[in-house]
């Protein structure tokens, strides 16, 4: 076993769900102003291309896997 290291103690272990913790704090508003601005740019990106709703619909149903379409879903 190495030295100065005890697995059985509860410090190291508490210290580093408490830096877990804090990481993940800090991570939630960045992944939600990930998201927002993906967002944004997709509607950007609709405007520019100057799709309809339905048209819209299609795309964002391909993209999270949603098809009515049999034979695309065999495809993917």
């Amino acid at each position: 076993m190495k030295e100065g290291y005890d697995p059985t103690r509860r410090e190291p272990k508490e210290r580093l769900q408490a830096e877990f913790n804090t990481s993940v704090g800090k991570l939630a508003p960045l992944l939600n102003k990930i998201k927002v601005t993906d967002e944004l740019i997709d509607a950007i990106v609709y405007k520019l291309y100057g799709l309809t709703e339905d048209e819209i619909k299609i795309v964002e149903d391909s993209i999270s896997g949603k098809t009515g379409n049999s034979e695309s879903r065999e495809l993917v």
